[in-house]
């Protein structure tokens, strides 16, 4: 048995993995503790700094609910464990602490008499821990293969205990013989071998464990004078030591009787050299009761021609009997997800699901639309680390929950979390958003801040699809620095949301980057077939978008990939076209893309070889990165040369900025050579720096960030999230006319700017376009607007002003104004029986209260008199028995508040004498709720809560 450890913070991310303990069998001391093994599974309670008791010290009063707030920098710490609470340490000290008599006085549990020691853990290195954090640590116990030896000589706990008996002597005693035998007939008599290997099951290291699964066990012996065979049977009788066993005292009488010996194991050859026997079906009967373990006797019952071997007392080591037991090798132990889920090609009917194990299994995805209730299950028998499954025959724009795991256990998933939700069908205008990163990899504080920017931007609005602008590793792309930048980053986006990946010139390793994605090569997500995963196509609803190799395939016009990309672009009839490759065109950054030695030349060989195509294909947007910056050109067409040869009336099909509240969007045609905005995002992870003056861009600075796409219908808005959470650049693009809502022949954006419409919302879209549906009480203002500027209550946060809700229907029993719902979250008001109505109106409407403490009855709890044990409503001597029949007897109390004559929230021998001295001898009223004490007489108080006398 060993133990896996995982380490968390309070908020549940994982921090570290601790290797270094997954292997180490359990020391003795857990083992001699107050059980033998843990349970399959349980999670820490809590974490505290360990400190060795004094030797006045009682016991550790508080074990549940330790304050961890204080930890400071330690080489020892001391983890809490549920149910039976031993403590323990992880690092150089192993500090054992169970409890074997617990007194429950209230909350929390105290221990009266603890048990303490302290032990070396060899093999496992100390864990420094930042001050001021709290760790949760979680451990499971799992069976681990392994083979053990027992031998003389080789354990000093173990031994081997073997003789034989000689029928012509039938006193001789051969235990200490270097040579066993078995022979059908010497010097007339019989002759049997015994042999026993001692102390081979306990709790000790080598032992064969309580919790160990036998997988298979085989006696070897060194054979010297060949003979017949012999039958091998498990011995029923107990035999030495302590005396000698001799022929004719086994088993208490003269010879071997057919009633002291029992199962047959197998038959043992009588050959020179190395023999062996199977003694599976011994060891695994005596691994259940140890105490069985008799060993086997050795019959001569193939012939009458002897064999003899070497006993345990032989010179050699090597030529002793030994017993070889393989354990757990038939259960090994369960697998950790160490990488992901994550999430690959989602098509509007299907999707990719990818994980890692630590140990190869069979894989399988369970999912389903509700969580909790997954009901269809994908496996593969396949035995792997890498799991990849395909789930196929989805609905399109549809959220599945999901669990990933063996074929026939899950691992992870099944959590409100672990979700996605499919493609639209294509061509479908549904909106939905993309994220896209650049040069990102960096595992640093740059990296996490454009993350966690992103994630407040997002909030709780879902992110279909996120495009990787490649070095998504730094700073060779192996397989541990992508753990490391992106897999061990990016956790909570991973499980719902799928990526597509571009190779960047970082991703050094194309085993490594090729064998961690799956891509599209076959034209099953949209768009042409391409042979190969470094360059491919899909479409996601009204949008296709292609992504090119710009780090390791040819960038010559005729090469295969542009082939492909020409083919690719007249096959598609998406509304929208976006490209996204690593080097960029344009750029005046880290990288200067008129340098045409600067990256072996690929970004020259992208614009003049790549750009020409996709203008003429249509593209809408490219995306790349590369330069350690941000760049966003204008709405450009036809400039394929160095940033000397730009000519705005040539090249700019627009030179406003594109934002809707600005210049308005860019608009365009669905057409070829209509305009395309080039976007450098290479400023995801670290900060570059440059002349950011190349005349194409509209915007040129040297910020963090990432890029937001919101497609809807004809109309795209584009992002730029900056890591503080500042919007740093912001563009529209539309397609086919300018938006004119109001019909008045003048674009929407034109009215808003020229101040002829107003825009209250900032949304782009006129106003009086949106009050039909936006304007609830009709004064001609917009519900949102009202909210916003604070004029209009929305207290429910429906969007809708109260004042609606509460003409529509919303519940105000008491007509004070307020949605009781409101009130309810609030506070202002209480529903004590979660009702969903006021209590207030609820006892207008006669609910029972009878005290008329303005508390509904059935919320105050089971109504008691203080002594009153039977609950009788009186206090007589009855009550004293009930107290004493709680306290030293099998009887359970539904109230043991009534038990408490005293009230001093104990029930003891105090308070019996306490009720027979007011019974008997006219001694002081029982505390409160009593009916002497300002408690009118029938009136009875609460077994939950009630306050003092006055």
């Amino acid at each position: 048995m060993v133990w896996r450890w995982s380490a968390g913070s309070s908020s549940g991310g994982i921090l570290f993995p601790i290797p270094s303990m997954s292997v180490a069998r359990i020391p003795p001391a857990i083992r001699s503790g107050a059980r033998t093994s843990p349970p399959a599974s349980e999670s820490l309670v809590c974490v505290k700094p360990w400190t060795r008791p004094s030797p006045s010290d009682t016991g550790i009063d508080e074990v549940d609910g330790i304050s961890t707030a204080a930890l400071t920098l330690l080489s020892c710490i001391s983890v809490v464990f549920s149910p039976d609470k031993r403590d323990l340490s992880v690092g150089c000290t192993f500090c054992l602490m169970w409890c074997s008599r617990w007194v429950e006085i209230g909350q929390p549990r105290k221990c009266r008499a603890p048990v303490i020691r302290e032990e070396a853990i060899p093999n496992m290195r100390c864990i420094s821990l930042i001050p001021s954090l709290m760790l949760f640590f979680s451990v499971t116990a799992v069976l681990e293969a392994d083979t053990l030896t027992f031998q003389e000589g080789v354990f000093p706990h173990s031994g081997t205990t073997d003789t034989w008996l000689q029928g012509a002597s039938g006193n001789a005693n051969q235990g200490n013989s270097t040579v066993l035998e078995w022979d059908g007939e010497d010097f007339g008599g019989q002759n049997f071998l015994l042999l026993r290997f001692d102390e081979i099951f306990g709790i000790l290291p080598g032992q064969i464990q309580p919790t160990d699964v036998i997988t298979s066990a085989t006696i070897a012996y060194s054979g010297i004078d060949p003979g017949d065979a012999a039958s091998v049977n498990e011995v029923a009788v107990d035999w030495s030591p302590p005396s000698p066993t001799t022929f004719n005292n086994f088993g208490g009488d003269s010879g071997v009787q057919t009633d002291e010996f029992g199962n047959l194991v197998g038959m043992a050859l009588g050959a020179t050299g190395i023999q062996t026997l199977d003694v599976t079906s011994s060891i695994t009967a005596w691994a259940a009761n140890p105490s069985l373990n008799r060993g086997w006797i050795f019959r001569p019952t193939e012939g009458t021609n002897g064999a003899q071997i070497r006993s345990s007392e032989a010179t050699q080591l090597t030529e002793r009997p030994r017993l070889t037991v393989v354990i757990n090798e038939g259960a090994p132990p369960p697998a950790q997800v160490v990488r992901g889920p994550y999430l690959q090609m989602v098509t509007s009917n299907s999707i990719v699901v990818r994980w890692r194990t630590d140990n190869p299994t069979t894989s399988g995805v369970r999912f389903g639309t509700t969580p909790g209730m997954l009901s269809t299950l994908v496996t593969s028998t396949s035995s792997v680390v890498d799991h990849e499954i395909a789930l196929t025959g989805l609905d399109p724009d549809t959220q599945y929950y999901y669990s990933i795991g063996t074929d026939s256990q899950d691992l992870a998933g099944d959590t409100l979390n672990h979700f996605f939700v499919t493609s639209p069908t294509v061509g479908s205008s549904t909106p939905f958003r993309v994220w896209s990163i650049g040069d990102f990899g960096t595992a640093s504080t740059g990296q996490f801040s454009v993350r966690d920017a992103y994630y407040d931007f997002a909030g709780t609005d879902y992110t279909n699809l996120w495009l990787m602008l490649g070095d998504n590793a730094y700073l060779e792309g192996t397989d541990i620095q992508y753990q490391q930048a992106v897999f061990n980053v990016y956790q909570d986006l991973l499980i719902q949301t799928p990526f597509a990946s571009t190779r960047g010139n970082h991703e050094t390793v194309p085993s490594v980057y090729y064998g961690l994605v799956s891509n599209p090569m076959s034209g099953e997500a949209g768009g042409v077939s391409s042979g190969t995963e470094a360059y491919f196509s899909f479409d996601y609803g009204n949008v296709h978008f292609i992504c090119l190799d710009s780090e390791g395939s040819d960038l010559s016009p005729l090469g295969p990939m542009l082939t492909w990309l020409e083919l690719d672009l007249s096959s598609t009839i998406q509304d929208w076209i976006i490209a996204y490759f690593h080097h960029p065109p344009y750029t005046k950054g880290t990288h200067d893309s008129d340098n045409e030695a600067d990256s072996a030349g690929r970004m020259h060989d992208m614009r003049q070889n790549a750009l020409p195509i996709l203008e003429a294909g249509g593209v809408d947007l490219t995306l790349a990165g590369h330069s350690h910056v941000y760049e966003r050109s204008f709405l450009i067409d036809g400039h394929y040369g160095t940033s000397g040869t730009w000519n705005p009336a040539l090249h700019q099909i627009d030179g406003g900025s594109g934002d809707p509240l600005g210049d308005g969007p860019y608009n365009k045609d669905a057409l070829p050579n209509q305009g395309a905005v080039y976007i450098v995002m290479g400023s995801s992870g670290q900060l570059g720096s440059g002349s950011l003056d190349h005349p194409a861009m509209f915007k040129s600075v040297p910020v963090l960030g990432s890029i937001v796409l919101d497609f809807s219908g004809q109309s795209l808005e584009v992002r730029m999230v900056r890591n503080d959470g500042v919007i740093e650049d912001v563009f529209n693009i539309t397609k086919g006319p300018p938006l004119d809502c109001n019909g008045n022949g003048i674009p929407d954006y034109l009215d808003i700017n020229g101040g002829t419409s107003a825009d209250c919302n900032l949304d782009g879209i006129p106003d009086e376009c949106q009050l039909l549906e936006g304007d609830c009480n009709l004064n001609g203002l917009l519900d949102a607007c009202e909210i916003s500027e604070g004029s209009a209550s929305d207290c429910n946060g429906n969007g809708i002003p109260d004042s609606c809700d509460l003409d529509e229907g919303a519940m105000d029993c008491d007509l004070d104004g307020l949605i009781d719902s409101c009130e309810l979250v609030s506070g202002t008001g209480t529903d004590c029986d979660d009702n969903g109505i006021l209590d207030e109106c609820d006892l207008v409407s006669g609910a029972s209260d009878e005290n008329g403490d303005g508390i509904l009855d059935s919320c105050q709890g089971s109504p008691f008199i203080r002594g009153d044990g039977n609950q009788d409503g009186l206090l007589d001597i009855t009550d004293a028995v009930q107290i004493l029949a709680v306290l030293f007897g099998n009887l359970t109390s539904s109230c043991l508040s009534a038990l408490d004559f005293d009230g001093d929230t104990q029930v003891d021998l105090g308070d019996v004498i306490s009720g027979l001295n007011f019974i008997f001898l006219s001694g002081p009223e029982p505390a409160s709720p009593f009916p002497g004490c300002d408690i009118p007489f029938g009136v009875l108080g609460e077994c939950d809560s009630f306050s003092g006398c006055p």
